[in-house]
């Protein structure tokens, strides 16, 4: 079973990956890797509060709306605008 500090290490690797494609103008990569760091966020949080892991992103937006609304609404729309932002740089 994954730690915290498993999916803190997850987390930064994804978002610095992400990062690091985004500089070398490697916009797909870049959107996967920032979107996945956006996962790990959701997986922070779901598992600070139930201490499991969703099965699948059904599952993990089902558990965000009921534990917060509000991130679950932040981390869609930070997920939308992240690629559309690097569609419209490719």
């Amino acid at each position: 079973m994954a730690t915290l500090d498993d999916l803190e290490e997850t987390f930064i690797e994804e978002y610095e990956g992400g990062i690091e494609q985004l500089n070398k103008q490697h916009y797909k990569n870049a959107t996967i890797l920032l979107s996945k760091a956006v996962f790990a966020l959701c997986d922070i949080m779901i598992f600070q509060s139930l201490r499991h892991l969703p099965k699948n992103h059904t599952e993990r937006f089902r558990i965000l709306e009921q534990i917060s609304p509000a991130f679950m609404g932040l981390s869609m729309r930070y997920s939308l605008t992240i690629r559309m932002l690097i569609q419209n740089q490719s």
